[in-house]
């Protein structure tokens, strides 16, 4: 695991699935990555964690939503995951962060070149308070229509 890439402070090194650290739920599903490129507390990768994704329109309600679960879940010491999409993924993880809690942001890009900018700012919050941040792809990998599930109408 050595790192020739870095995000901020944080050095990202990639995980390959004959790793050890290499999370046995994704190493069982079918076509799953051959590697995963990590910035922040890779042990995180073995807690006990729940998703949470949701629309990037979101409402008043689901915004409120989204920053009650993050925030009760943190308070429970259970990590976040989520894309570090705008709208409910990003609700979910700044839920988690305000009561102490732990993320995980699992990207359709590379770390290095994330966006919107906004989120950056999350994700970086997030690793600086302990979290996590994963893709399969390359750091400087730009995200493009085919890394990203579409939202359906």
């Amino acid at each position: 695991m050595i790192s020739r890439w870095q995000i901020g402070k944080h050095k990202i090194v990639k995980i390959d699935r004959e790793s050890t650290v290499y999370p046995q739920k994704l190493r069982d599903i079918p076509n799953s990555p051959k590697q995963l490129y990590c910035a922040g507390d890779i042990s995180l990768l073995k807690e006990r964690s729940i998703a949470i994704v949701g629309s990037r329109r979101h409402t008043v309600y689901g915004k409120n939503v989204a920053l009650m679960i993050g925030q009760r879940l943190g308070e429970r010491k259970v990590p976040v995951i989520s894309g570090l999409a705008l709208g409910i993924d990003a609700f979910s993880h700044e839920g988690a962060l305000s009561s102490g809690g732990k993320v995980i942001g699992v990207l359709g890009s590379g770390i290095e070149v994330m966006g919107p900018q906004r989120n950056k700012n999350l994700m970086m919050m997030g690793l600086d308070e302990g979290g996590l941040v994963i893709s399969e792809y390359e750091p400087d990998f730009r995200a493009n229509p085919k890394t990203f599930r579409k939202e359906t109408e």
